[in-house]
């Protein structure tokens, strides 16, 4: 047996990450002048690279590549 991670990303959360990611470059770039503009920008990039997928830690049989979730 081998510890494996599987990540699997749907379609509608990908598609909400880079909503968000182009929202908060807006932010950034039109609020430039202020101080909290970019730092709330920056801030809602960073968030949307952790949206949209989905992590599961699972157990792989290294003969048959059978999985099944780790407890």
């Amino acid at each position: 047996m081998k510890k494996v991670t599987l990540s699997s990303g749907n379609c509608l959360g990908i598609l909400l990450a880079l909503i968000v990611f182009f929202a908060g470059l807006f932010i950034a770039v039109a609020f430039i002048l202020t101080i909290i503009g970019p730092i709330i920008g920056v801030l809602m990039m960073l968030a949307a690279l952790f949206m949209g997928g989905k992590r599961r830690k699972v157990w792989k049989c290294k003969n048959c590549g059978y999985v099944f979730d780790r407890a």
